[in-house]
């Protein structure tokens, strides 16, 4: 969910900024496709909605099926729940990311980080906190069994 607030208060601060047509694919640093602003930020914003509503469907479901199943409340179980309902936040942060750039580009003319990099260096610290708190709740379920 914070990322969808922090996609929504960056369409507020940059709306009125951004020109008519806004260049939102690049190729070798320039501009090659153009749309209205208004279909670049509903876009945007509808991206961001659709992952919210993914994250709180997916942890939404998992915690009924902990229930139905009256699985026991233990760390491991809200741990592995609270990742599960936060997956969806790694192409949150991509799409914010991205969205911010195709702004920035339109408004100052000002690039960052390419996406694929960003995307790389996201997905990979993602892959690094998943193992690590994949690897606490093998050690935790060894306890548990004990």
């Amino acid at each position: 969910m914070a990322v969808l607030v922090i996609s929504i208060v960056l369409v507020a601060a940059f709306y009125a900024k951004l020109p008519t047509e806004v260049a939102y694919r690049f190729s070798g640093g320039e501009p090659v496709d153009f749309t209205g602003r208004g279909v670049a930020v509903a876009v945007a914003l509808v991206l961001q909605f659709v992952f919210a509503a993914l994250s709180l469907t997916i942890a939404g479901l998992a915690t009924l099926a902990t229930r139905r199943t009256q699985a026991p409340e233990t760390a491991l179980n809200r741990m592995l729940f609270t990742v599960m309902g936060n997956l969806m936040g790694l192409p949150q942060i991509i799409f914010a990311y991205t969205m911010l750039d195709i702004f920035l580009y339109n408004i100052y003319q000002v690039r960052l980080l390419p996406v694929w990099i960003f995307t790389i260096l996201v997905l990979a610290i993602g892959a690094i906190v998943l193992a690590i708190i994949f690897i606490r709740a093998i050690g935790q379920s060894r306890r548990l069994t004990r």
